[in-house]
């Protein structure tokens, strides 16, 4: 319940404490985004509406601390960083980094994998009926591009409440499902109205 209770603070825009002195920087994100490092970290940075006269900042700080808190040290260590909370010019904005994938997934309570397809095989996520295209519009079946080992793949799942989201990965992203839009070379955006998980396959840099 961990993930689904700041979720649910997150969602409605009532966070409004700066925990870093910095401003906001002028290339700042400006979408919900989730990025996964080379090393494997993923940085979640959620941008959401945001009136700041609705509710109690020091309340809300302390909420998101507690739940972070309590999750690492359920963990045995510091999974999962607060890198920023402020909010300015009706938004909300907050970039969490997790240790890895698996993190994610534990703290939010959603299916998110990123690894190989030798790793992928075990994980027991859907698979059968997944198209994915290239961005040439090129589509191809799941079961096919499985036996493609020198790549990686990412599954994401989000609600429908969350919008688009924004995918950054580490590799070129070679292949994506109907329900994400190519954007450059290694990024991507799940359609807002989806509730189905987001598959992209990249090469494989893991």
């Amino acid at each position: 319940m961990r993930g689904q209770r700041l979720k649910a603070v997150l969602a409605v825009g009532i966070l409004c404490m700066v925990l870093c002195a910095c401003g906001r920087d002028s290339n700042v994100t400006k979408e919900t985004t989730v990025k996964v490092g080379q090393d494997g970290t993923v940085t979640n940075t959620i941008i959401e509406n945001f009136d700041g006269s609705l509710y109690s900042a020091d309340d809300l700080q302390s909420m998101m601390l507690s739940e972070v808190s309590s999750f690492n040290s359920a963990t045995g260590g510091k999974s999962i960083t607060i890198d920023k909370v402020e909010a300015s010019e009706g938004q909300i904005e907050v970039a969490m980094t997790y240790a890895n994938a698996s993190v994610y997934e534990e703290f939010n309570e959603r299916t998110f994998f990123y690894g190989t397809m030798k790793e992928f095989y075990g994980s027991g996520i859907k698979t059968e009926g997944i198209v994915l295209h290239t961005k040439d519009d090129e589509s191809y079946g799941m079961e096919e591009l499985l036996k493609k080992e020198d790549t990686c793949i990412l599954v994401l799942e989000k609600s429908k409440t969350e919008g688009s989201i924004r995918i950054e990965t580490p590799s070129k992203i070679l292949y994506v499902s109907d329900n994400v839009e190519f954007l450059s070379g290694k990024s991507a955006r799940v359609s807002a109205d989806t509730e189905e998980p987001a598959y992209l396959i990249v090469k494989g840099e893991k």
